[in-house]
């Protein structure tokens, strides 16, 4: 009995260690795809892009919202300092949008890069994540700073007086060129395109038939949603997806004919997977302007209508757009600036203006009346 007593110990002990061994070699399997079954596992190309493209999207939307919240509190400032506004109102809404960009700081955080990706991309994506992040947040105790400075009674007529916020705002410059320096490699191991090249993913040879093919199908789902059929142009931008996913094109057109249909959240991840396949393609920044116009969100459309004038000065809907939700919040004189932009582009703009309700309550207007003739 005391043999076996003095034994049981180095007994157990090996038991306990192979027991560990056994559970530790498992978690590497299960979790790191051990050195055997790892290059099996790897994500191809397509998947890596694909994975990549959904955490990329998620991430501009954030992006873009900074965008159009700093550049509504730039108005701000602006409009106070010139006597346009008074300290009260502007105070309350530079604090309202110092708040959203807690919130979209807030949110960055919770989108985590899939964990299919390797741990070199993962750690990649967070470090861009975090970049973007600390823009939003540095933006948002930007704008609470201008309020502050708006409810001591400065910067009326002094501009000198929102100095230290261009410091700041120049720190969330900085990240967000870091995060875009990040993004242009990833895409690079992605096997995406650059932000101006206007390519596909970089995967497997289209066959030119099955390129062509596609390309019907995709004209054919624009002529039914320009003709209001929405769902049967879903069933043909999904064919024309299945003929070449890598037709960067059809996304951002399959994306708006769901908006029309209702599905927002499906529509926005259509349009932004043909944003992170092409960023410069300009048609994809009129289809968020609209999807965003469709839910009401008019300072994120009017963020959007007027990138795509960027990218296209003589886009005449995105003009009209923009006149359309100046007249929508009562803003006539504005509503008549861009609407008369839209004209000169296209008369044909006066017989939609003459009938929408957005302009009901100008019709009475001379210039109204004048420009619509």
């Amino acid at each position: 009995m005391t043999k076996i007593l003095k034994k049981s110990p180095v007994r157990i002990g090996a038991i306990v260690l192979l027991v560990v061994l056994v559970a530790v070699g498992g978690y590497f399997v299960l979790e790191n795809n051990n050195l055997f079954g790892k290059q099996q596992q790897e994500l191809t190309m397509e998947q890596k892009a694909e994975a990549f493209t959904l955490w990329y999207s998620k991430m501009e939307e954030h992006k873009a919202d900074m965008e159009a919240n700093w550049k509504r509190a730039e108005e701000i400032m602006s409009l106070y300092g010139q006597g346009q506004m008074s300290q009260y109102r502007a105070y309350v809404e530079l604090g309202n949008i110092g708040e959203k960009f807690k919130k979209i700081s807030s949110a960055i955080g919770k989108n985590d890069p899939s964990k299919k990706m390797s741990q070199e991309d993962r750690a990649m994506l967070n470090e861009a994540m975090r970049r973007l992040g600390k823009a939003a947040h540095t933006f948002g105790g930007t704008v609470l700073g201008a309020a502050e400075i708006v409810d001591i009674g400065k910067g009326r007529g002094n501009p000198d007086d929102f100095a230290p916020v261009g410091l700041l705002v120049q720190q969330s410059k900085e990240d967000l060129q870091e995060y875009e320096t990040i993004i242009i490699t990833m895409k690079g191991r992605c096997g995406l395109g650059g932000a101006n090249s206007g390519s596909a993913p970089a995967v497997s040879a289209i066959d030119p038939a099955k390129a062509r093919e596609s390309e019907e199908f995709l004209n054919q789902g624009l002529k039914l949603y320009e003709q209001g059929n929405y769902r049967e142009a879903v069933a043909g931008f999904d064919k024309a997806i299945a003929a070449n996913p890598a037709n960067f094109k059809i996304y951002t057109a399959k994306g708006i004919a769901l908006c029309f249909e209702g599905d927002y959240k499906g529509g926005f991840e259509q349009i932004q997977k043909t944003l992170a396949m092409n960023p410069g393609y300009v048609p994809a920044y009129y289809d968020m302007a609209m999807a965003y116009k469709l839910q009401n969100n008019y300072d994120q459309s009017l963020y959007w209508f007027e990138k795509t004038i960027q990218g296209d000065p003589e886009n005449t809907w995105s003009y009209y757009g923009i006149a359309t939700i100046h007249a929508d919040r009562g803003n006539a004189q504005e509503a008549l600036k861009y609407l008369k932009k839209a004209i000169e582009l296209d008369e044909g703009v006066k017989v939609v203006a003459r009938q929408q309700e957005h302009f009901a309550r100008m019709r009475s207007l001379p210039e109204f009346q004048a420009l619509t003739r």
